[in-house]
């Protein structure tokens, strides 16, 4: 198992390249021209200058844009990260003071304009299709690109307190006055996904550890994504292939939505509210939203928009370390355990508290810079994995094994049962 360098490039395929864009559509065009204090005649400068103040703060856009759509979901287990939902969309106004305090812009106002950029147009094949993937009220990237123009012409409109008639100076007052300040506000509105896989994710050591569990993550993989019985045969426990070409294109198919990503970690006892206060659902749509790869054609690779494949999964599970409490070899070592799984079951027979694993602290902006290698808390998160899916206590999942676990979740699920971080769910119904 190797690690693949695939940095995020912005590209200006939304902004220039793809026809289907609402970007490159003449009726945003048609705004422009009816915004713009240079009208139809210089509709066509207006929007390439428009476009170039897009590029130039492209990072901070789909920062904003990548943690609203993944943080504000109204509901977690079915949050498609992909989008960005109307409620996400007026937070974003509210946390970034474009509405609330200046009184320039109305509720009224805003939600018309996502409206109009969320406006379907079914007069050809192509939209259809934009159409069949873009969901209502909601809206893509590039639709969300669209709106940042519509919000900062209305915004400086003619009677506004701070009148501009050209549209890409308004544009750029408001990101240069409210998004900017508004990420200063919210970290996560300006995270930048390279720093920790430059910083951490992309060593040596990190390569070593994840291969010590390569057998054991790939089965955990296929067997938690929703589409395995579509991309191979056999019943639903049989092993993975044994010749390697095989498995390697079984795990090049093989994709995991947020759905399953959020119910592996409710299994593997890495999310649990009841004692976990620290790391919760908006985390793990965190650590899902910043491991997957820009994705240009979010029509075309719309699937991929919406799932990890196998190495963004891998760098899902080390993110986890920047997120989520973890015991350190000195606490294991503290309460007499002689491993974290000692600890672990030291915790089932009661002779410690739950909580005792998730009393630090945890500040993932210094985690992601830290040059500390990941193996320690790598090792501590998949001794916590283990402790809760491998029901044999061999120290090797089999694909059986999971199937089973999975089963007996859902089980404490349905009888309303509280999932404890011990395991106990995995022991006996």
């Amino acid at each position: 198992m190797h690690f693949i360098w695939r940095p995020q490039v912005f590209i200006l395929y939304t902004l220039y390249g793809d026809p289907r864009s609402r970007c490159n559509s003449e009726r945003f065009r048609e705004f422009i021209s009816t915004a713009d204090d240079g009208g139809e005649s210089g509709a066509t400068e207006e929007l390439a200058e428009v476009k170039e103040v897009l590029f130039q703060h492209r990072d901070m856009i789909y920062g904003v844009f990548a943690h609203y759509a993944s943080s504000w979901g109204a509901d977690t287990a079915n949050a498609d990260l992909s989008n960005l939902d109307k409620g996400a969309f007026f937070h974003m106004m509210h946390e970034f003071h474009i509405i609330g305090i200046t009184g320039d812009l109305e509720v009224s106002e805003l939600d018309n304009l996502f409206e109009m950029s969320n406006f379907e147009d079914s007069s050809n094949l192509d939209n259809n299709l934009v159409n069949s993937i873009n969901e209502d009220d909601a809206c893509t990237r590039y639709e969300f690109l669209r709106l940042v123009v519509m919000v900062g012409a209305a915004k400086y409109k003619k009677g506004s307190r701070d009148h501009i008639d050209d549209v890409s100076e308004a544009v750029e007052s408001l990101l240069e006055d409210y998004f900017v300040r508004g990420c200063q506000l919210v970290p996560e509105a300006r995270h930048d996904s390279d720093i920790f896989r430059r910083a951490r994710l992309y060593k040596r050591e990190t390569d070593l550890v994840l291969s010590r569990h390569a057998v054991n993550l790939e089965r955990i993989f296929v067997t938690f994504c929703s589409n395995r019985k579509h991309i191979r045969s056999g019943s639903e426990d049989s092993e993975l292939p044994a010749d390697e070409p095989e498995r390697e294109a079984l795990l090049a198919a093989a994709m995991m939505g947020y759905a399953e990503w959020e119910f592996l970690l409710e299994c593997a006892g890495v999310l649990n509210p009841l004692v976990d206060d620290i790391f919760g659902p908006r985390e793990a749509q965190l650590c899902f939203k910043w491991s997957q790869p820009l994705v240009t054609d979010e029509i075309r690779r719309n699937e991929k928009c919406r799932h990890l494949n196998y190495i963004d999964f891998l760098e899902a599970l080390c993110r986890l370390c920047t997120l989520k409490p973890l015991p350190t070899k000195s606490v294991v070592e503290a309460y007499g355990a002689s491993s974290a799984s000692a600890l672990f079951k030291a915790i089932d027979r009661g002779e410690h508290e739950a909580s005792v694993l998730y009393a630090a602290r945890i500040d993932w902006q210094v985690q992601e810079k830290s040059a500390a290698s990941l193996e320690e808390p790598f090792e501590m998160l998949m001794a916590l994995f283990m402790h809760h899916l491998d029901t044999s206590g061999e120290g090797d999942l089999s694909m059986k094994e999971l199937v089973q676990s999975k089963a007996k979740y859902r089980r404490k699920i349905r009888r309303g049962g509280s999932s404890k971080v011990t395991g106990e769910w995995s022991k006996a119904d």
